[in-house]
């Protein structure tokens, strides 16, 4: 597993896990939270397909196991989802379809970290 893929995808997290927290500021009468909610989701997006891309090139060299990319490509399409979702406010998707994500990112960083299994290659069957 490369260094990068994992600061990638702690930094995905983060700003996961941040969305949230803007959301209830918002909430608390902070109106201008709305706009850093809604750049740090596109953020999100854009770096959870970076994460997918490297997911996949990590998985032709052999160092990087299927589940990451399988949990890195999920969520770079909730990402997109989210922004159409949070764009046209239906909050009744959005808001549930966020939590999953966060579940996703910690699911992501658990693959991302484990100690990799002998799961052989293209050259080693």
């Amino acid at each position: 597993m490369t260094a990068t893929l994992r600061a990638a995808g702690l930094a995905l997290a983060m700003m996961v896990w941040a969305q949230p927290v803007l959301a209830g500021a918002l909430l608390s009468g902070h109106f201008d939270m709305l706009r850093v909610h809604r750049i740090n989701g596109f953020a999100i997006a854009g770096l959870a397909v970076a994460v997918t891309v490297l997911a996949l090139a990590g998985r032709i060299r052999g160092t990087v196991p299927t589940p990451v990319i399988s949990a890195a490509a999920v969520l770079a399409v909730s990402a997109v989802v989210q922004i159409l979702l949070g764009t046209h406010r239906i909050l009744l998707v959005h808001v549930p379809l966020g939590v999953l994500m966060i579940f996703g990112t910690v699911r992501l960083l658990r693959f991302a970290n484990a100690e990799r299994t002998a799961e052989p290659t293209r050259g080693q069957r």
